[in-house]
């Protein structure tokens, strides 16, 4: 190599480290002088790469109703992809719920060794989460050679922290499952009045100004109590709120009756509530109250009139009725047999108060049995959904009419047409949630925009899944709360303009 060449060489790696160093100094100019910039960067790179995790596990959860075998593949793919990810990041709860639903439909097939391997893992990702430990310790008294040790682990979990439903309620069933039913009640009786689970905390409200229910827009709610366990909460609303969300304590099984929803401004019109356009998530409406289901996230939420829409602020005071309400998994211990067991083991240990607060329990339980078969023989709703695959069936998507028993017949005539003016991959029809009953289906035919109609052959028609129902030839009978059938459509020419549904239930 020749002078010249070394020279032309030197100029240049000059010329790149000094394009380097003018890079470099742009760079630290710019975090300097541009923060805002730099951090919304930032926000865009960290949400693209989150937006794309949360819709693969949303693909995932999705699949759960129509192939388990593949969302679990889906879901073991999504946890190795994300393994590294750490509790509190960005995406934690999507691995936790990935975590949860896996463990859960595991379970349902029976897969328990493979199971406990991936709540180890739960586990592993969260040590502090007591679902997953309560999971571990169920999935090994199901496991022989295990059951011993999942026993043990559940009476430590409720040593550690016995204010949590899920320890409580589970341990109490481990009790009742081995016939210690004082030991059950008294469980189940400390869950219930621990000064931790009263039904006042907890409360929260989310307003919806155009751009849905968000966490900027959340506030705590701190209730007046008042007499018989009535709650009266004041919502400030600012200019502009469309919809209201209230979410109630999550793991509190609670029935939610009496709702009053009155302005504060004299020239508002009064609103009845159950005539608002409801919605519901882990909330069940039996007739005249609302029942929450015990899980981690209760809300309902309803759409003011827009006569109600104020363009400035407003308050609104809104009061219920709440009484807690105990979960159907310790309905054995009010059985006449054992109800009387434990009534003479109270009596005999001298424990005149429990004996008090059992009958009360036993007493509230039948009546709350008693009010939601009335109320549910009284009248149910037809429901029609419709969704796109990947995404899920939501309250957004659907359409309800309500089924009222005809004093003639004493039976429930459907006899319903729902119109449909958008695309979907799958319908779901859920029945009038009423108990012990059956509908015969004389006729489901859809219409397209031809005009043609197509009938489903109902003897031999297979739904692509059923919840809480059994089918018999045309007979779909009930066989427990949110019954419901999903199909697919028939492939037709045309676009799918409505939907007919006749039948009678008895």
């Amino acid at each position: 190599m020749n002078y010249k060449t070394i020279k032309r060489c030197a100029h240049v790696f000059r010329v790149l480290l000094l394009s380097f160093t003018f890079v470099a100094l742009g760079v630290v100019g710019f975090w300097i002088f541009s923060p805002t910039q730099v951090d919304s960067f930032g926000r865009r790179v960290v949400k693209k790469y989150e937006k794309y995790h949360r819709e693969k596990f949303n693909r995932c959860e999705s699949l759960l109703a129509l192939n388990g075998e593949a969302a679990l593949g889906c879901f073991e793919e999504c946890l190795n992809e994300v393994n590294e990810i750490k509790n509190g990041d960005r995406l934690a709860p999507c691995k936790r719920r990935a975590y949860e639903l896996m463990a859960a439909a595991l379970d349902e097939a029976g897969n328990y060794s493979e199971e406990l391997s991936w709540i180890e893992k739960w586990i592993a990702f969260d040590g502090r989460d007591v679902n997953a430990l309560v999971r571990r310790a169920l999935v090994k008294r199901k496991i022989p050679g295990l059951k011993e040790e999942g026993t043990e682990e559940l009476r430590t979990l409720y040593q550690m922290v016995p204010g949590t439903k899920e320890v409580s309620i589970n341990y109490a069933c481990s009790l009742l499952e081995e016939k210690k039913y004082f030991d059950a009640f008294y469980v189940v009786d400390d869950f219930l009045n621990r000064p931790e689970n009263s039904v006042a905390d907890g409360w929260q409200m989310f307003v919806d100004t155009g751009k849905s229910f968000n966490a900027a827009q959340c506030s705590n709610l701190t209730p007046d109590v008042r007499q018989e366990g009535r709650l009266n909460f004041k919502l400030r609303l600012q200019p502009g709120v469309t919809k209201i969300r209230i979410d109630p304590p999550p793991y509190m099984m609670l029935e939610i009756s009496c709702p009053e929803l009155v302005s504060a401004a004299a020239s508002a019109p009064q609103l009845e509530f159950f005539d608002l356009p409801l919605g519901f998530n882990q909330v069940v409406r039996c007739g005249d109250f609302l029942q929450t289901s015990g899980e981690n996230d209760p809300y309902f939420f309803w759409a003011l009139p827009e006569s109600s829409i104020s363009t400035r602020e407003a308050i609104w005071s809104f009061s219920v009725r709440v009484k807690k309400v105990l979960p159907a998994d310790i309905d054995i211990l009010f059985t006449p047999s054992v109800s009387e067991t434990l009534e003479n083991t109270l009596l005999k240990n001298g424990k005149a108060e429990l004996l008090a607060r059992f009958r009360q329990m036993r007493d509230s339980k039948a009546e709350f049995a008693q009010a939601r078969v009335a109320a549910s023989i009284a009248q149910g709703y037809l429901e029609l959904f419709w969704r796109n695959a990947p995404d899920s069936f939501s309250q957004a998507r659907k359409k309800r009419v309500l089924v009222s028993k005809t004093q003639e017949t004493n039976s429930y005539v459907l006899d319903y047409q729902f119109s449909l003016d958008t695309a979907f991959s799958q319908l779901r029809i859920d029945l009038p949630d009423i108990p012990n009953i059956s509908y015969r289906l004389d006729l489901l035919e859809i219409q397209n925009s031809k005009g043609e109609i197509f009938a489903f052959p109902l003897e031999a028609f297979t739904p692509a899944s059923l919840h809480n129902v059994k089918k018999d030839g045309r007979t779909f009978r009930v066989t427990g709360p949110d019954p419901f059938f999903c199909f697919d459509p028939p492939e037709v020419a045309a676009e799918i303009t409505s939907l007919k549904i006749r039948g009678v239930g008895k």
